[in-house]
């Protein structure tokens, strides 16, 4: 959310960038420069949609000669139009009947109806092909008509790449409008032919309507387009779009290719907006307020606070799949609205490896499940996974504190101090579905640990993968010996020697390995199985007799 300007900055590189129609204007071709052929080949200007053969120059250019087409422009802004056999557009120039430059970009104002020049350079060592098209931004041959609902069908014409597109479309004064398309840039203008927005606009916001009535929507076909489709859509007046209030953590929502949402706020408040596809992968999306205001975006990758969003009041929100890209975009997805403090949100503990563990099941794409817990002091707290742990069952973690700011992402976590804490896990994108079973951990503070002593058998189960024993040694030694022997059932187990002052001491799944204790010094034993149903024996010894105590030398 505090990232938006910096985003914004960087999606208006990259629609400057790929657009196929803003770039820069280059100076004029100096003395050095080819020069164009005695005679150019005559093309007459195109209108918007498909062309005529005539309306199309087509040239194969040798290295250091230059292609010329001469055509009869009326004043006005034109879309100059010159798609290669290459990834890129050639670089052109326009020249008048005096021979002076025009414009050298895809937009083109023409100041006076006359004749004009085209002219297509090739300073390369290599042939080149092109075709051109020189086509008016005329409201004249803007007949089409589309609609501003999101859910409008889909009317895509074939394209060549050279060709230019426009729709008509009805809005109100103040209304704020995106238009889509696969060239990713766009003019909007009145039915005069003044222009009201270049789409995208330098801060990537959307156009704003100077008054009601009729307006129209043009692009310029891409290169490499072999179809073209223009999208006008309401920001302030989202029609289409599927709605969603909060719903309990665990919930989920349909899926849709529509590629908004309205989110219907009850109140002001922090809520969690996160999209997945049905891939099970991250959604980008923007949220908007009702005066088409940013609010909020959220990444596809797992970026911290970036799905956390402070709604300011009451109130209905747009949501918007891929909102720095202005092109057209087609991707189902499922947005999950919750409040961060709403219901839903089940009870465990810091404790949870002597105690009950926690349990859950994701049952769909985009679940979000919660766990609260509190700390009474600043601790280091972890998740505890069943050894074999795999798929649904190593869920993605996000720990919140009470006021919602994320804390960390990572089975560990330094919690700054006393709080409730709120822990959301969600299915990996390889497994978008499953069981999982976790314990959370205080590894600074174990209690309610059983007795270790030489009976003791440790059971595990669908429901139960951890257990805990403790005891003091009365001895030092520097190899002590635990021994963990499976005595019915099946699965894997991993233990753990903690002690209450020192490092602790990791089997790393060892039937026996060896630990150095301190007499006095409280040793708990933290078993973590897989939850089947499964009985061990664990069995412990000092290992070699204790060295005996240093006397004191005479002289």
């Amino acid at each position: 959310m505090k990232r938006w300007g910096a985003a914004l900055a960087c999606g208006l590189v990259l629609a400057t960038t790929f657009s196929g129609v803003a770039q820069a204007e280059p100076s004029d071709l100096s003395p050095s420069d080819p020069a164009p052929a005695a005679s150019c080949a005559p093309l007459r200007a195109g209108q918007f949609g498909a062309l005529a053969a005539d309306q199309i120059g087509a040239a194969t250019v040798a290295p250091g000669q230059t292609g010329c087409h001469e055509v009869t422009l009326a004043t006005g802004p034109h879309y100059i139009q010159t798609p290669a056999d290459r990834s890129f557009p050639p670089s052109f120039l326009v020249r008048d009947a005096a021979g002076n430059q025009v414009c050298a970009a895809v937009e083109c104002d023409i100041p006076a109806t006359g004749a004009y020049t085209i002219e297509v350079p090739n300073p390369t060592d290599q042939t080149l092909s092109y075709r051109v098209a020189a086509i008016p931004q005329d409201p004249v041959h803007c007949t089409t008509r589309a609609r501003t609902a999101w859910n409008s069908a889909a009317t895509p014409v074939p394209s060549t790449g050279i060709e230019a597109l426009c729709v008509r479309f009805t809005g109100t004064e103040a209304e704020k409008i995106n238009v889509y398309n696969a060239a990713g840039s766009s003019n909007i203008r009145e039915l005069d032919g003044s222009l009201v927005c270049h789409l995208p606009t330098q801060l990537l916001e959307p156009c704003r309507l100077p008054g009601s009535g009729t307006f129209l929507a043009m692009t310029a076909a891409p290169p490499s387009a072999t179809s073209n489709e223009i999208q006008v859509r309401s920001i302030t007046r989202p029609v289409g779009c599927p709605v969603h209030t909060p719903k309990p953590f665990g919930s989920s929502n349909r899926f849709s290719d529509v590629r908004c949402r309205v989110l219907d706020a009850p109140a002001a408040g922090t809520y969690l907006v996160r999209s997945r596809t049905p891939q099970n992968t991250g959604q980008a999306t923007g949220v908007f307020d009702p005066s088409g205001k940013p609010v909020c975006t959220s990444a596809p990758l797992p970026v911290l606070q970036q799905e956390v969003c402070a709604l300011p009041a009451a109130g209905r929100y747009l949501v918007i799949a891929e909102t720095l890209n202005t092109r057209l975009v087609t991707k189902s997805f499922t947005t999950t609205f919750a409040a961060m403090n709403g219901p839903g949100c089940r009870l465990t503990t810091t404790q949870g490896v002597a105690g009950p563990n926690a349990r859950g099941a994701f049952r769909a794409i985009g679940q979000v499940d919660c766990w609260q817990f509190e700390t009474p002091w600043r601790s280091e707290t972890g998740v505890v996974l069943p050894p074999n742990a795999s798929g649904a069952g190593v869920p993605l973690m996000r720990y919140y504190d009470s006021a919602n700011n994320a804390v960390c992402s990572t089975a560990e976590c330094d919690l700054p101090g006393p709080a409730t804490y709120r822990l959301l896990l969600t299915a990996p994108a390889e497994a978008p579905t499953g069981d999982y079973i976790f314990a959370l951990q205080d590894r600074h503070s174990l209690w309610n640990c059983k007795p270790w002593d030489p009976s003791v058998r440790a059971q595990f189960r669908s429901g139960r993968f951890t257990e805990c024993f403790e005891f003091v040694p009365d001895r030092d030694s520097s190899d002590f010996t635990v021994a963990v022997e499976r005595l019915t059932g099946s699965g894997a187990v991993h233990a753990t020697v903690r002690p209450t002052a020192g490092a602790p001491c990791d089997g790393f799944g060892q039937a026996e390995f060896s630990c150095e204790v301190t007499a006095g010094n409280v040793i708990r034993l933290v078993l973590a199985a897989d939850p089947v149903t499964a009985k061990y024996r664990i069995t412990r010894s000092y290992g070699s007799a204790p060295e005996p105590p240093a006397t004191a030398r005479t002289s």
